[in-house]
C-alpha cells in the first residue's frame, strides 16, 4: 500500500510541476506600426520597461538589455529594434525552472506585459506627433 501511495504522490507532484511551466519561446518579434525614429523607439522601450520594474540598459543603438528581478526570480532579455520591428530575445533566468525547453509560466506574463506597455507608449508618442503637426 505504501508503494502505491508514494507512486501516486509522485505522479501528482509531477503533474502540478508541469502545470506551472510553459514552452519557452526564445525569440518573438512585433512590428512597429508607427512612424518613429530609432531614438524615439528606444525611449519608448526604456520608459515602458522602467515603469514595469525592468532595469533597461542600452548596449548599443538598436539594442537594450532588460533585466527583471522579482522576489527570488530573475529574467534577462535582449531587445533588438529598428524603425520597423522589435524583437525580444530570451537570454537567461534564475529560479524560473528553465529546462527542457520549458519555463515558469510567469515569464510569459512578464514578457507580454512589457510588449503591451511598449505598444501603448509608442502609440502615445506617435499620437502626440500627429496632434503637434495638426493642432486644429
Amino acid at each position: 500500500m505504501n508503494i502505491w501511495k508514494t507512486l501516486l504522490i509522485g505522479v501528482i507532484a509531477t503533474v502540478l510541476m508541469a502545470c506551472q511551466s510553459v514552452p519557452l519561446v526564445k525569440s518573438i518579434s512585433d512590428p512597429i506600426p508607427y512612424t518613429l525614429e530609432q531614438k524615439q523607439a528606444e525611449r519608448c522601450i526604456i520608459e515602458a520597461g522602467s515603469t514595469r520594474g525592468w532595469m533597461m540598459t542600452p548596449t548599443k543603438l538598436g539594442e537594450i538589455q532588460a533585466e527583471l528581478n522579482i522576489r527570488q526570480h530573475q529574467v534577462v532579455i535582449r531587445i533588438v529594434y529598428d524603425e520597423k520591428n522589435i524583437t525580444f530575445n530570451y537570454v537567461s533566468s534564475q529560479q524560473l525552472n528553465d529546462k527542457n525547453g520549458r519555463i515558469h509560466r510567469q515569464y510569459n506574463n512578464w514578457l507580454n506585459n512589457l510588449r503591451g506597455d511598449i505598444k501603448v507608449k509608442m502609440n502615445e508618442v506617435y499620437t502626440k506627433q500627429l496632434l503637434d503637426k495638426n493642432p486644429n
